[in-house]
């Protein structure tokens, strides 16, 4: 959206900060394919759903569905799941 469309063409207030929901969701796709997805790929089998999620291999923590729109990961051997997955990946699945 247009400043001018949100705002009209009066200037004195600053452009809206927030997402909707849906774009908020799909920022996070993209946010997960173009950074995340090729530097796990170096390390981890990845296999990508329909449904807009992705299934991780790891030796350390088994098999990982990760959920970027709701930004959740779970965790198939103890049915645990976690949110904030962007923070939780990139401390316990990229090598330092």
């Amino acid at each position: 959206m247009k400043y001018s469309e949100f705002y009209g063409e009066d200037r004195s207030s600053p452009p809206p900060l927030h997402l909707d929901k849906k774009q908020l969701r799909q920022k996070r796709i993209e946010d997960f394919v173009d950074y995340w997805l090729d530097e796990l790929s170096e390390y981890y089998e990845i296999y990508e759903h329909t449904n807009d999620s992705w299934t991780i291999h790891t030796e350390d923590f088994g098999i990982v569905d990760m959920y970027p729109k709701s930004n959740k990961l779970l965790f198939r051997e103890t049915n645990t799941w976690i949110d904030g997955a962007a923070h939780w990946m990139r401390q316990n699945l990229i090598p330092r």
